[in-house]
């Protein structure tokens, strides 16, 4: 499995566990969750560094917008315990 595959699968697998304790979502992303894995896993597709990439947080490019940023960071950040 490649390096971005592995990471589309942990972001997936934090947005999942965030909507089901946070939006009491059991088998389907609530909109919001599943709208910001979609532009997740749009960017990581996207990414110029590929396989070769660092964790986004270490990035010097930074390519999500602002605001979705912000999103992303939160669950890097979350006690999901």
């Amino acid at each position: 499995m490649s390096r971005v595959e592995k990471e589309k699968e942990i972001v997936e697998l934090m947005i999942r566990l965030y909507c089901e304790k946070n939006h009491k979502c059991k088998d389907e992303l609530c909109d919001d969750c599943r709208e910001l894995l979609e532009y997740a896993h749009k960017r990581l597709s996207f990414c110029k560094f590929g396989d070769k990439k660092s964790s986004c947080s270490k990035c010097p490019i930074h390519c999500p917008e602002s605001g979705t940023r912000l999103q992303l960071d939160h669950f890097y950040l979350l006690d999901l315990a």
